[in-house]
């Protein structure tokens, strides 16, 4: 595991923050802010246009396990255009780098805290959180970035 320490991770943020439209970077701006906290690169991911697609395609025909608790929050029902998501390749990606950070989350976590929870962070495209990210992302770019996990602060030994 590599830390990052909330300074650094504060301040790549508040970068990619302002060219974030509708998405932002991190599910709150104080995401694993609170005392005795840090976030920490749990893995990485580099999804290819294959891998993506295939994806879409479970997705699709809904033949895939995508596991309800890293679902997205919005509509669990992927091909449903009422409910606020649509079958974009941007949500496809979304949703496979949800189910794949989600699976690094921490066993022992507690309601109303952050300590555990995990949350992606793509890293490329670049163009990935600006506005009309929906109609320019494509899977033919791929996907890669890091899942985070919000822990207990170690100190250095």
């Amino acid at each position: 595991m590599r830390r990052i320490g909330c300074f650094l991770t504060t301040v790549f943020i508040s970068l990619c923050a302002p060219h974030a439209s509708a998405h932002k970077p991190l599910p709150r701006a104080d995401w694993c802010a609170g005392r005795g906290m840090e976030i920490v690169v749990v893995d990485t991911f580099d999804f290819s246009s294959g891998a993506l697609l295939d994806f879409k395609t479970c997705l699709l025909n809904n033949t895939c396990s995508v596991s309800p608790e890293f679902a997205m929050p919005v509509c669990r029902n992927f091909v449903l255009k009422d409910c606020g998501q649509t079958s974009d390749d941007w949500t496809v990606g979304t949703k496979m780098a949800v189910q794949h950070c989600g699976s690094h989350q921490s066993g022992g976590i507690t309601p109303g805290s952050d300590l555990g929870t995990t949350f992606y962070l793509v890293t490329s495209p670049a163009n990935y959180y600006e506005p009309g990210h929906h109609n320019e992302y494509n899977i033919e770019l791929g996907l890669q970035g890091v899942c985070l996990r919000c822990e207990r602060l170690r100190l250095l030994e």
